[in-house]
């Protein structure tokens, strides 16, 4: 077929040499904060797969049964969020927590910079178990707010 008009022609040419390039949203976003916008949208997919599977209303509930149900709908909502970009959750959240203003090769290098001198530094919550005798009779002795004051 030929073409009378060739700014038509020449548009065709020129579109067909391009080579299509996948932008990585997520490409300059560290991995904590990642996994932290995976987590809250697997959260969430979990909460909606239970209320979802709640107005089915089906059999009736026993503690295998429940277990089962449980297990089969966290994995369902790690599979729901595992994918490329999950529900469109996570890019809401990375969006909030990690604007794209930050998302460049400069700002990734300071984070990973300040996190291997240890400038950035992650809560640790330690699980301890119940207090001995000891450690009460040590902290009887100390006085708290105002009644340390009056004496």
């Amino acid at each position: 077929m030929k073409i009378y008009r060739p700014h038509i022609q020449s548009h065709k040419e020129s579109g067909t040499s391009k080579k299509r390039v996948l932008k990585d949203d997520f490409q300059y976003v560290p991995d904590d904060h990642k996994n932290v916008a995976r987590g809250l949208e697997q959260q969430f997919a979990q909460y909606m797969l239970k209320q979802m599977n709640k107005s089915i209303g089906n059999g009736p509930d026993d503690t295998a049964m429940n277990y089962y149900k449980d297990l089969n709908q966290t994995e369902q909502a790690k599979m729901l969020s595992n994918v490329k970009n999950g529900l469109g959750i996570q890019k809401l959240i990375l969006d909030e927590i990690y604007p794209e203003k930050f998302r460049n090769p400069e700002a990734m290098a300071a984070y990973e910079g300040h996190k291997s001198k240890g400038i950035i530094n992650k809560n640790k919550i330690e699980m301890v178990g119940p207090p001995t005798p000891q450690k009460i009779e040590k902290h009887q002795n100390v006085s708290i707010g105002r009644e340390a004051d009056h004496e």
